[in-house]
């Protein structure tokens, strides 16, 4: 009885193997966002006097107006800081897309704080996404109306943001 036990949950276990490591999607959608001045100063390291109080994104396309997208505070090998951002900004399926491709759009404010005071300095980036039954992976950013970003294969998607 426990040989057909053992028998039944081998076949079980291995007819739910599923799809090969080729099979599967590859998700490439991490995003490392520098903010450095024209000097090359990073601005996002608060030891700098230059530095900004806060950086904040927000999702300009969210249910909600500016819902807060998360993106945390990382250290390069360098020292430099930049932001990591993964998800959490709505995606917009764009009219040119077809079922083998579709392309998606984030919209995201930026907004910069010199201070703990209320101004408020906004900029606008956009992340746009190709999704195929292989990948699924950042395409390109287009920063105020600015593509800074296009992705090359097997790469980081890395974008210095430069104010």
């Amino acid at each position: 009885m426990k040989f057909l036990k053992l028998l039944g949950l081998l076949i079980f276990v291995f007819s739910c193997r599923g799809e090969s490591v080729d099979e599967l999607q590859k998700i490439d959608q991490i995003l490392h966002i520098y903010i450095k001045n024209s000097a090359g100063t990073d601005l996002l390291n608060n030891k700098n006097t230059e530095s900004f109080y806060s950086v904040e994104l927000k999702d300009l396309a969210a249910d909600r107006d500016r819902v807060s997208v998360s993106a945390n505070s990382k250290t390069d090998g360098d020292g430099t800081k930049f932001l990591e951002y993964i998800a959490g900004a709505n995606r917009i399926l764009q009219p040119n897309s077809t079922d083998a491709h579709q392309i998606y759009r984030s919209d995201i404010a930026v907004q910069y704080k010199t201070s703990d005071s209320a101004t408020v300095e906004e900029d606008r980036m956009e992340i746009f996404y190709d999704n195929t039954p292989q990948v699924f992976q950042i395409n390109s950013v287009i920063y105020n109306n600015v593509k800074i970003f296009q992705k090359v294969e097997g790469q980081p998607n890395i974008i210095t943001i430069v104010k």
